[in-house]
Formats: C-alpha cells, structure tokens, sequence
C-alpha cells in the first residue's frame, strides 16, 4: 500500500481535537451546490434526493442553504436565459465597454433583452463606451463543443451575460456618442495610452492595469503559462493584497504623527485608505472575478478591523464566497471563480500547515513559508488547471519565489504607479512602461525550468484522482482516518481506471472543430492516429487553440501516424500548433506538388501507391490519388483512408467529389463501412450515388458547420436511404466506441445533461442509458 495510506506520518497529532465547523463553513459549499444542481438543470429527483440526505446531517445550516441555492440558480437561469438568433435582428442600447479580440473589437452591450457582446472586425470610430447605439445584429459563433470544454450557454451565463452576437457591417452599427464619466472615461483613456506602447509594453500594461490579456504577445503567454505565472498577470486578490499592504503600511506611518482624533485608532483609516485604493483599482481592471473575490475578502477584513473583532481566513473566504454568490449566482460557473476560491483554501491550509513549525530564524523562515503558501496555492488549484488547459506547470511554485522579487518589487509597482502617472502625465508614463515592457522581455528569456505535467488519461478521472489524493492527505492532517482512507482507495480506483483508459479503450473521435477536419483515434496499447490536423482561419488557429488543449486533456499519447488527406488549411493548418507538443514522426499525404505545401511550412511524406498498415489489432488502408494534380483538382485526389477495427470500418474519403468516387466504383476499392464521413464536409460535389451504396453505411458524420454544409441534397439522400447524419455543428464533438458486436455513437451535446458525466470519460458511454448513446450494429457476411 502506498506511504499515503499509511496514518503515521509527520502530521499525525493524537492529542489535538477536531475542529468544530462554523455554521457559514458548512452553509458555503451546500449554498454553491444548490446552485451547480440548478444551472446544471438536473433533475428534481435527485435535487428531492441530495435534499433529504442533507437533512440527515443534524446541521440546519446545510440544508437551508441547499434549499436557498436551489432557488437562487432556479430563479437566475429563467431570468437570464441565454437568447440564441436565427435571424438578424435590430438591438438599442449602452455600449458598456470596447475590448480587443482575435481580428476585431469586441463590445460590451446593454440592452432591454439583458447584458451581451458583439463582435465586429471593425466599427465606426464613434462607437465607444458610454455611447447609445443602434445595431442590426446576426446570429454569433455558436462556439467548439469538444469533451471536456464548457458550452456556450455556460459560458456566457459564467459571464453573466444573455447573448453573443456579430456585426457583419460596421455600416450596420450607428452610435451617438455620449461623454464618457467616471471609471468608464478612466478607462478609455487608460486604453489609449496603451495603444500607443510598443507590443511588450502594450501586453504588459494592459494585463496589470487594465485587466486585458489580448494585447499579450503568443511566445510570451506561453513562456510565462509554462513556468507557472500567469497568476502574476491576473488582476487578483496577490495584485489588490499588495496595493492594499502598500496603502495601508504607508497611510498609518503617515498618520501616526499628524492623526488627533482620540479614541480613533489610527488603524481605522489606514485600512479604509487601503480597502478604497483596492477598489478603485479594481475597477480600473474591469472587476475581473478574481479581483471581486479579494475585494469582498479584503471588504470583511476591514469591517473586522473597524470592530475589532477577530476572524480566521476561513471565515473570510467563505464570507466573501457567500457574499458574490448572492449577488452574482453565476459566478459558481467561473473558472477564474473557482480557481481562486481553491488558491485561497490551498493558502489558507498551508498556513495552518506551518503553524509552530518554521524556524525562528526570519531569513529562513520567510523564503520557507513563502515557498510553502505557493506549494498550497498550486496543489489545491492543480485538478482545475489540468481539467480547464490541460497541463500544469510543475515547478510554479518554485518559479514564484525565484521571480517574487521582480514582480512584487519591480513590475507590479512599477505598472501601478505608471498607471497613474497614465492619467496624469502620459509623457511621463511612457518611458515607464516602456522599461517595464523591456525588463518583461528580459524576464522571458532568463532560463528558468518550465517543466509541465499533462494528464497521461483522460483528464476527468485524472482530475478525480488527484482531487482524492488531495482529500486524502488533508483528511490524514485533521485526524478523519475512516475518511481519509475512503478517498485514498478512491484515488487508487480512479488511477486503475484512468490507467485502464489509457491501455485498454479504443474510440473515434471528430472534433468540433468548424468546416474543418481533425479525426483523433485512440488505440489499444496507448497508440494514437490523426486523420487531418484541423484548421487555420486567417487571424484564429483552431488547431492551436482548439485541437490541441483537446488532445491534451484526452491524454491522447504521440501520434504514431499522421494522415493529411490534401493540401488545405481546413485539413492541414493546426499541423505547426501540434509539433510544438508532439513529435509527430510519420506524417504522411498524397503526392501533391510542393509549392501547394508551402502554406504549411512543410512537406509531409508523399504516398505514390496504395498502402496497408498495421496497428495493434486496427489496419488502415491508404488509397493515394493521381501525382502531382494541378490546384484545382487538389480536393479530388485527396489521400482516402479506411480504418478496420475489431468489424468496425470507417471510410475517410477528405475532399473526394464524385468522379473520384466513380473510379473507386469502377476499381473495386469501396469497402462497406458502418462509418461514412462525409466526403468535403457534406458538399454536393461529393454526393455520388453508386459510390455510398456500396459502401452500406450505418451512420454518416459530417464535419462541418453552415447552411450548405451538409447540403440539402446530401441531407434529402441520407433521409430517403434511411441512415442517420451526425453534424458537429448541432450535435457537437462525436465520439465512437466498440462494445462486443456493436458501435456506440456518443454526440457531445447528450453528455451534456444534468450532473457532469465527462468526468468519467470515456467510460461513461457503457453505463449509461441510451438516451446519451446510439448503438448500432456492425455489418456481417449477411449483410454484405
């Protein structure tokens, strides 16, 4: 058995007691799981279900607050229900905020239909914020629904807003300006100074002050993400902590000559002084999640001090918790939320942790506790980065007291007081922020380790594994051994399941990736195969941004074998993005002629010939078209795949058209395929008649998304023929399993229902019913 199952260790105590809970700390987590219950829509059952047990804990705390976040969610999800268009639609109202996004400005919008975004490429130089306008809107983005990633309907509801929409022509917006007053004039002239700085400068002025990480160059995200830092750019309660010591050391030292009011201790106003400058920064940020969550905790510690009245961390965090539940429900959807309530209960514990433990020596001791509230910051928040980005920085703690002197001494000041002086003198600012933008550059490239770790299965039951072990060892510190032992076996379950997946389970998987292709399949053994690498859409990388986190939450392992059907970028474009974690061996394609790879930055190995490979116990066939076709004629002589598994065959045909289907007709290369992807995401031109009935397909899946995509002959043909179409676009990410003598058909969306079941992918697909999953039969020698 493992050392953490065992219960003598350095932080057994037999004499102490257990701590009795406070009434607000057991009414906390129950008041957010009502919530969860209720923005999760499940069902009443088992909202009746959890009711009834938590009136068997004896604590009244637990149930009223369950019973209040039920009705709280119930009562916010119909007031603010998302609105989805269908068709243009004519919107009034405040622009509230302008911001930058990938190829265009993003507004902020109030309306009489509720809070929303627009976004636009470009709008009239008029349309700031504070003005009215008016606005003819068309449907927005409906977003990537791959596992393991929120909808759209929970993230705009995170972000308590209605609706997302899009700008088609700036001519279709008209604005009437108004005089912008108050935080929103800050603001706007705030963001004018930075556009105005050089890139570094711009990333970094912007993230500290402005709460905006747009402007932050790629190569230093990733550095900064990779080392475990990106907390020191998140406008949060580490940035509203330090400005608040900063004003309230410096205010009381200053008072305590010139204060004459007896009776008042000078602490009083030194702590106004510094809850106000917090605030006031605070909104400056944009009242980020992380930055309400300080403001609320650093809002009772003052009321505590005002009074005089002593009250633990704990009761502070769940004050505040408690607090921006009741006036922002949605919030409990909020990664940033989340992330820091778990940072500060991982703080909190640590501290706890080291109580009587450090040495008397300050020199020693300081280091050693700062390294030790990191190590418990990281710990407790390490399942949610995995679960959210799908890898974590290993030495983040270390990295954070290596550069703390930087960033609390230097950076962060530094780009307060530049912030400042930015509404006061700019010309003053300026040179600032430039320095601080160069020292930034310097900091980048000092060589710091950045290991990362990343789920080696599925990262929902990952994330369950280290959150039992987590539970476990904390459970070992309070002395609840029964409990502590539960979540240990726990851990050990998860683990062999996780290890199970890993080993054991095949599945298919077509990402939600747009009108674009990206097939991941994953083998018995650990072995990984990649039809098509996603997309590039001008400014937006899919495969950067969508393909990849996804493989890395899946634990998909290096891909033995890449197949590029063609050229184009809706195939090909997320190739770059995926050799920056994977090594990608054997990518190979047609013979295509090199100049129609130079978009790509490489060529991939040609296939002149067919081919056969073998794989565990999958084979793949390789049908290469004619060599070297002129551009025009790239989409039909794409490379076409079948993948054989266990009787499960799925046909690959890329961008065939119809005469490519004719000769494969006339050779007798069409084998019968329970699986049918749709040949140029549903186009008409791939539609050949002769060609898809020899293939006998069961189900037919389209990668796609738009009107024409499937087109309507397509649709029309699969109907009358009587087999079923899967669209990416409605049903979101497709995920396909073998279980005995059938396929199960898993479309994101299903999973989606009620409690969280991804956390157990992909095993959820046979335990649950079908009303989440589609079996089918494969074929036999009847059949065929």
């Amino acid at each position: 058995m493992p050392p953490l199952c065992a219960w003598e260790g350095p932080f057994s105590a037999p004499g102490r007691p257990r701590p009795k809970s406070p009434p607000l700390l057991l009414a906390t987590p129950a008041l957010a799981l009502g919530l969860l219950l209720s923005f999760w829509e499940t069902s009443p059952f088992l909202k009746a279900l959890l009711l009834g047990t938590s009136l068997l804990l004896r604590r009244p705390t637990v149930p009223l607050a369950l019973l209040l976040g039920l009705l709280l969610g119930s009562w916010h999800l119909q007031k603010d229900r998302n609105l989805f268009l269908k068709t243009p639609q004519v919107f009034s109202g405040k622009i509230l905020e302008e911001k930058a996004s990938f190829g265009g400005t993003l507004l902020e919008v109030q309306t009489r239909k509720g809070r929303g975004q627009i976004l636009a490429r470009r709008i009239p130089p008029e349309c700031r914020a504070g003005a009215d306008f008016v606005a003819r809107l068309w449907p927005g983005p409906r977003g990537f629904l791959n596992p393991f990633s929120p909808t759209l309907s929970e993230s705009l509801l995170a972000q308590g807003l209605r609706f997302r929409l899009r700008l088609k022509n700036s001519r279709d917006l008209e604005c009437f300006p108004r005089k912008s007053r108050g935080i929103s004039a800050l603001r706007a002239r705030l963001y004018g100074f930075a556009l105005g700085l050089s890139p570094e400068a711009r990333g970094l002025f912007s993230a500290l002050i402005l709460g905006e990480k747009v402007f932050l160059e790629e190569d230093f995200r990733e550095r900064i993400t990779r080392l475990g830092l990106f907390h020191f750019l998140a406008v949060s309660g580490f940035h509203l902590g330090l400005l608040y010591g900063l004003i309230f050391w410096a205010t009381r030292n200053l008072l305590s000559r010139l204060w004459s009011f007896s009776g008042i201790p000078v602490q009083i106003p030194a702590a106004l002084a510094g809850l106000f400058s917090a605030i006031f920064y605070a909104a400056l940020a944009g009242f980020p999640p992380s930055a309400e969550r300080a403001l609320a905790m650093l809002g009772l510690f003052t009321l505590s001090r005002i009074f005089f009245r002593r009250v633990s961390g704990w009761e502070l965090l769940a004050g505040a918790v408690v607090l921006l539940l009741f006036l922002k429900p949605q919030e409990v959807l909020s990664v940033s939320f989340r992330l820091s309530v778990a940072a500060v209960a991982g703080i909190l514990l640590a501290h706890g942790l080291l109580k009587g433990r450090l040495p008397q020596r300050r020199l020693l001791a300081w280091p050693l506790e700062a390294l030790a509230l990191s190590l418990g910051a990281w710990a407790f928040t390490l399942p949610l980065v995995l679960y959210y980005f799908g890898e974590a920085a290993l030495l983040g703690p270390l990295n954070t007291l290596l550069t703390f002197p930087l960033w609390c001494a230097i950076l962060i000041p530094g780009e307060l007081l530049c912030g400042l002086l930015a509404l006061i003198s700019p010309g003053t600012a300026t040179p600032m922020a430039e320095t601080l933008g160069h020292l930034a550059g310097i900091f980048r490239n000092l060589p710091l380790p950045s290991p990362v770790l990343r789920p080696p299965w599925p990262v929902g039951l990952f994330s369950l594994a280290l959150a039992s072990l987590l539970a476990s060892l904390v459970l070992f510190f309070y002395q609840r051994r029964s409990a502590a032992l539960f979540s240990c076996g726990l851990f050990l379950l998860l683990s062999a399941l996780g290890w199970g997946a890993r080993e054991r389970v095949f599945y298919l998987l077509v990402s939600d990736i747009g009108k674009a292709n990206a097939v991941a399949v994953h083998l018995p053994g650990n072995q990984g195969v990649l039809f098509d690498a996603g997309a590039r859409f001008g400014n937006f990388e899919a495969g950067r941004y969508v393909l990849r986190p996804l493989l890395k939450k899946l634990g998909f392992p290096d891909p033995k074998l890449v197949l590029l059907s063609h050229p184009d970028l809706d195939h090909t474009g997320g190739l770059p993005a995926l050799k920056e974690d994977y090594p990608l061996r054997k990518v190979l394609s047609g013979a295509f002629r090199p100049s129609s790879w130079r978009p790509l930055g490489e060529i991939p190995e040609a296939l002149k010939k067919p081919m056969v490979l073998s794989l565990e116990r999958a084979q793949i066939f390789l049908l290469p078209g004619r060599p070297a076709p002129p551009a025009r004629l790239e989409n039909r002589e794409s490379l076409l795949s079948f993948l054989e598994y266990r009787g499960l065959t799925v046909f690959f045909p890329g961008d065939a058209d119809r005469e490519r289907l004719l000769r494969l007709l006339r050779e007798g290369a069409l084998l019968p395929s329970e699986v049918f992807i749709l040949p140029h995401h549903g186009a008409a031109s791939g539609l050949f008649a002769p060609a898809w009935e020899a293939l006998k397909p069961r189900v037919a899946l389209a990668s796609a998304r738009g009107r024409k995509h499937p087109h309507p002959a397509v649709r029309r043909w699969l109907k009358v023929h009587g087999i079923p179409l899967y669209e990416t676009a409605r049903e979101g990410a497709l995920t396909l399993f073998v279980r005995g003598d059938q396929f199960l058909l898993c479309p994101e969306k299903r999973l989606r229902k009620g409690l969280p079941k991804e956390l157990l992918w992909p095993y959820i697909p046979y335990v649950v019913s079908g009303e989440y999953c589609e079996a089918y039969e494969l074929h036999t020698l009847r059949d065929l």
